[in-house]
């Protein structure tokens, strides 16, 4: 047997446990069970070429003076962007295709590797439309995040 550990909510786990004690197993046990169940009976399915689009639009008003020059995702936090952050996550995912909609300082936001599309309407629209502009880009599987939410690879 191999143990892994996995991440359960609390809920979840305290269902769990009550539902090993009425069965007279190891919480553990039970999950691994429940676990490998559900792998034999569910085709899981691995996205192939899974691609990210990520919104680097807007001009972060809220941030002024800071994003006066620089859109926020490419503020220096800790010695890393943002947008450094997301793409090295997405990267460690298995995710290399990565798409960035960019529109306030547009030059700012200038990674090698990535495709980029252009909002000239930043200021007036919505990141909907931001979104949009990279629309030629939704086919097959992929995940949108604006670029300024600092996430881990476990999200």
């Amino acid at each position: 047997m191999v143990q892994r550990n996995i991440n359960i909510d609390a809920e979840v786990w305290s269902a769990l446990k009550i539902k090993a004690t009425a069965m007279n197993k190891n919480v553990r046990e039970l999950a691994g069970e429940i676990l490998a169940e559900f792998i034999r009976t569910n085709k899981i399915r691995i996205p192939k070429n899974p691609k990210a689009i990520i919104v680097a639009a807007g001009p972060g008003k809220r941030l002024m003076p800071l994003t006066k020059d620089e859109p926020k995702c490419i503020l220096d936090i800790n010695g890393k962007t943002l947008l450094q952050r997301q793409i090295e996550i997405f990267k460690e995912c298995g995710i290399e295709d990565i798409v960035v909609v960019r529109g306030h300082k547009k030059n700012a936001i200038n990674y090698p590797g990535l495709k980029y599309f252009y909002n000239a309407d930043y200021q007036t629209n919505n990141i909907l439309e931001s979104i949009f502009c990279a629309e030629s880009e939704m086919n097959g599987e992929f995940v949108v995040t604006y670029s300024d939410i600092w996430f881990d690879k476990s999200v």
